[in-house]
């Protein structure tokens, strides 16, 4: 991907990544240069929309399932319907995070986000909130739609990067593995050991 000094972000989108189906419609909170679209949407299989307040700084090439859109996420709101929302790094950037906070939760089935766990605000004029580890957890969940389904420190990025789904949300669609039969195939197997 882009090197080292990216690989933290570049593990949250592919962890993002693994979540999405076929078809599903993603929105990137403070999308920045855009190349988030390239690991989300490394397939074609995905529609992608990244979110900036300013797109001029978007180094991906847009096409027929991958938009840019410019906005302020303090006031925007989504028209359109969406099954996972990605956010790293962007809530503590907003001064009022309510209306980010409630289009996020509109997602179908998954909302993964970051955020820096250590106070920052003195060294990042940038940051208007510091949060502590359960505090992301109890903005989203307020919202008795939404639990906790994942999340892991990222010392070496000073963050948190938490995986929010919709209750019975799985990864897997349900009936994949008894489809496949790899649920007895895997029991067999045990079984032999």
């Amino acid at each position: 991907m882009v090197g080292w000094k990216t690989a933290g972000h570049e593990v949250r989108y592919a962890l993002a990544a693994g979540l999405l189906r076929p078809g599903d419609v993603v929105v990137d909170a403070a999308c920045g240069i855009g190349y988030g679209a390239l690991v989300l949407d490394a397939h074609d299989d995905v529609t992608y929309y990244g979110v900036d307040r300013d797109i001029s700084v978007v180094a991906v090439k847009a096409h027929a399932r991958r938009s840019f859109v410019e906005a302020d996420l303090e006031t925007w709101q989504p028209s359109f319907e969406f099954d996972l929302a990605v956010g790293f790094e962007t809530i503590e950037h907003l001064t009022d995070y309510k209306p980010y906070l409630d289009w996020v939760r509109r997602a179908r089935r998954y909302v993964v986000v970051s955020v820096p766990i250590i106070p920052t605000m003195h060294e990042n004029v940038f940051h208007a909130h510091d949060f502590e580890r359960d505090d992301l957890i109890q903005l989203i969940t307020a919202d008795k739609e939404w639990r906790l389904f994942q999340y892991f420190d990222q010392p070496w990025e000073k963050s948190c990067v938490y995986v929010f789904a919709r209750p019975g949300v799985s990864p897997v669609e349900p009936g994949y593995f008894r489809r496949r039969g790899l649920a007895r195939r895997a029991l067999r197997k045990l079984r032999r050991h």
